[in-house]
């Protein structure tokens, strides 16, 4: 396999649209957006109560229409005007029918892998910005999930690397920096441990721990990036990488792998690591 992705490159975050209406305007604008707002959180209210796979209502109308003696069909007409609300939101745009600013996701299936592109309709209300656009966050987005089908089906399974791993990968070849949020991080010295030793099994708050780790989202992909930064400039590049993910793969043990991949222990690395975090994000 061809491992030479490009390299990292800034992509800019989606922003707020800035109002430009003028005084004489500004009134009714405001009215629109206050109404447009009650109506959708109306529907997302209706959403949650009534849709026909997770709502709130959806066994329990289910069970009581049967016991009534209510018809498959009946069952099945009911539950697709319930769901009317939800399917309707993307044909305006308005989000797509997963999140709200979803816009493309892998769908990994051993037979049909998938990646559901939503964009350009799928940003919220109010959120999109013509001087942005959506090129370039659809290609990001879209180049971190094909990543993930690349790990997923000609690497390794995707289930055998560590969180961090998978998703540093993808930030990484995406070119999703996250410089900001990595030079707040380093001044605050608020660095997620790569192994927390002290707490519980149970209770692990570090980046291994990746998809059950209680921190926000941002951060948690930022320092994924940087340990997959760290790795392709001071071990190899993209392929310094693969051979790592493969010693973990066959080892399944964080401080074996790198004394294969690297001949170092993982307490060796994890100094260098926060050593040139602080030195690149100071």
């Amino acid at each position: 396999m061809n491992n030479e992705f490009p390299g990292p490159r800034s992509v800019p975050s989606d922003a707020r649209r800035s109002s430009q209406a003028t005084s004489d305007t500004r009134r009714p604008r405001a009215t629109g957006v206050a109404g447009a707002y009650i109506f959708f959180a109306a529907l997302y209210f209706v959403q949650s109560v009534g849709d026909p796979t997770s709502g709130l209502i959806a066994q329990p109308v289910r069970s009581l229409l049967r016991s009534w003696g209510e018809s498959p069909a009946a069952l099945g007409a009911l539950m697709a005007l319930l769901a009317v609300p939800w399917t309707i939101k993307p044909i305006f745009g308005l989000g797509s029918p997963v999140a709200a600013d979803l816009l493309a996701r892998y769908l990994p299936d051993a037979r049909d892998p998938q990646i559901e592109v939503f964009a350009p309709g799928s940003y919220p209300f109010g959120f999109y910005d013509p001087a942005i656009g959506w090129e370039q966050p659809l290609e990001a987005t879209l180049t971190h999930e094909y990543t993930h089908l690349v790990m997923d089906r000609s690497f390794i399974p995707l289930g055998q690397v560590s969180g961090w791993m998978r998703e540093g990968l993808a930030e990484y070849v995406a070119g999703i920096r996250h410089q900001d949020t990595l030079r707040e991080i380093v001044r605050s010295g608020r660095i997620i441990p790569i192994i927390d030793t002290a707490a519980p099994a149970l209770q692990k708050q570090d980046l291994q721990h990746f998809d059950t780790l209680d921190a926000d989202p941002e951060q948690t992909y930022a320092l994924a990036y940087a340990l997959v930064a760290y790795i392709t400039e001071r071990h190899g590049g993209v392929d310094g990488f693969w051979k790592f993910a493969q010693a973990y793969d066959q080892r399944a043990d964080l401080d074996l792998a790198l004394q294969q991949a690297f001949g170092i222990t993982y307490a060796q690395f994890d100094t260098d690591w926060r050593a040139w975090l602080k030195t690149t994000y100071a």
